[in-house]
């Protein structure tokens, strides 16, 4: 009998912390409106798809590639900087970064690598990226005449 008065004890005690005399709140949901990106018309492609031909261009299907980093310049927002790196299980794409300029409305990859992409000379195919873009980046290069 006292077993069953211990559990009838603690049973009336949780029903009170549980009980309140205060109603409860109810849930409410919100609906947001779906919006979308649509670009100004004086643009004609975004960074993304500027590196998707690229790659295409290059041979590279999007199977073997992912999009790892993709940020335009505080410094200058017609340069942006992104990284690519190979999908899982896929031994045949070398990962890199590199970067994309906007001229004319339209956004193209001007150098890709894995090293110095930027950089003077500039390595064929590609273009080298103003000083103060590299730097608002935090990146740099390590020839003198970069200006």
């Amino acid at each position: 009998m006292a077993t069953i008065g211990g559990l009838l004890a603690v049973a009336v005690s949780l029903a009170a912390c549980g009980s309140s005399t205060k109603p409860r709140s109810k849930a409410t949901t919100t609906t947001v409106p779906l919006t979308t990106t649509t670009l100004p018309p004086e643009v004609k492609n975004t960074p993304t798809q500027a590196v998707t031909s690229y790659e295409t261009a290059q041979g590279v299907t999007q199977s073997e590639y992912t999009i790892g980093h993709l940020a335009t310049s505080a410094v200058d927002p017609t340069w942006a900087l992104f990284s690519l790196l190979n999908t899982p299980g896929e031994i045949n794409f070398q990962p890199g970064y590199g970067f994309a300029h906007m001229t004319g409305g339209s956004w193209t990859v001007v150098g890709f690598g894995s090293s110095m992409v930027g950089c003077p000379p500039g390595a064929s195919g590609n273009q080298v990226v103003p000083a103060k873009v590299l730097a608002g980046f935090s990146l740099t290069c390590s020839t003198v005449e970069h200006s």
